[in-house]
Parts: structure tokens; C-alpha cells; sequence
């Protein structure tokens, strides 16, 4: 695929070339500069894919071990905060799992759910059926939104949301700049794909 890519890249631009000197002969020196500058840029992105990006794994990992102490940190400040609210989803997920079985054995069996503000669904139901706010985005499946920019909107009507925000915020960082970029080190570097 990415042979095939190369080739019709290389032909579209042989053709541009042909194209550029032959119909726009007003200002040749300024397209061909501009086509001169795209050529440059391909050339940096390629060398950038075959070399790679320097990193310094070893703060990395410290970064990471860092972030996560954080991150853990927030979980049981969230449920100080939102215990009520943790308690009734629970009791009413183990209520719910209950009245699914049949027997008193396999009532008796059924674990409580513990609340997990990691879980979106659970989110969900805290922010818009625990604390009832409003609704002001959506999925694209039509779900209540509880994406980082919608709580971040809502943090500012609703302040007892600030702590969601936080953890939101710090997880998203680390999952994306820390965890997710340290899978990708390889050899003490990081090997980009440009598309």
C-alpha cells in the first residue's frame, strides 16, 4: 500500500510539474517555488519516519510513575465528593442484579457493583441523572456527552464538577502524551507515521 501510495504521489507530481510549466506561465517562479517548498516538506517527513523522534525514555517513566501517583490520588477524593450519588448507582445496580436471578442461591451470590469514575456510562449517569444537569452536548450516538470539553463547559455553572475536570484532565494527558508515547519508543526513539 504504501509502495502504491508513493508511486501515484510521484506520477501526480511529475504530472504538477508538466502542468505547472505549460499553463501557468504568468507566474511560473512562484508556483514552482511553492512546489519546491511541498517537495522539501515531503522529504523532511519522510527522513522524520525513517529516523525517528529522540526521546528521553527515563523521564518518561518518571513522568508516568508520577502522573499515575496523581491520578490515584484524585480516585478517592471523587468519591468523598460524590459518595451519596456512588452509593444509590450501587444499590440500585445490586438491586437490579438481584431481582435477574431466580434462585436465593444465585441472589445471594451477586457481588455489589463498586462505582468506577473511569467508566463513561457510570459518568454519565452521575452527572445527568445523579446531579441532574442539564444537557448540552451529545454523542454521536445521541448519548449525554461527558467528554473533557463538555464537563469542562459545564464546570463553570456546576463548580462541584471541578474535580471531574481535573481527573479528566490528568488522565488525559497521561494517556495520550505519557503511556501512549512511551508504547511507541523504540531504541530510545519514536517512530511517526505522517498521513
Amino acid at each position: 500500500y504504501a509502495c502504491k501510495d508513493a508511486i501515484y504521489t510521484y506520477r501526480l507530481g511529475v504530472k504538477d510539474m508538466h502542468t505547472l510549466n505549460c499553463n501557468l506561465q504568468p507566474y511560473p517562479n512562484s508556483q514552482m517555488e511553492l512546489y519546491g517548498h511541498v517537495r522539501k516538506l515531503s522529504a523532511s517527513l519522510l527522513e522524520t519516519e525513517l529516523e525517528g523522534l529522540p526521546v528521553n525514555k527515563e523521564l518518561m517513566v518518571k513522568t508516568e510513575a508520577e502522573m499515575k501517583i496523581q491520578i490515584d490520588e484524585y480516585l478517592p477524593k471523587l468519591r468523598s465528593e460524590f459518595d451519596d450519588y456512588c452509593k444509590v448507582w450501587e444499590l440500585n445496580g445490586h438491586y437490579t442484579e438481584i431481582l435477574k436471578r431466580k434462585s436465593d442461591a444465585g441472589r445471594d451470590r451477586v457481588q455489589a457493583p463498586t462505582f468506577s469514575f473511569e467508566s463513561d456510562k457510570q459518568l454519565t449517569w452521575l452527572i445527568y441523572d445523579g446531579l441532574k444537569l442539564p444537557v448540552i452536548n451529545r454523542t454521536k450516538k445521541k448519548n449525554p456527552s461527558t467528554d473533557y470539553d463538555t464537563l469542562k463547559l459545564l464546570s463553570e455553572s456546576y463548580p462541584e464538577l471541578k474535580t471531574i475536570v481535573d481527573y479528566k484532565d490528568i488522565k488525559g494527558v497521561y494517556a495520550t502524551f505519557v503511556k501512549g508515547m512511551l508504547e511507541r519508543v523504540e531504541n530510545e526513539r519514536i517512530y511517526p507515521h505522517f498521513n
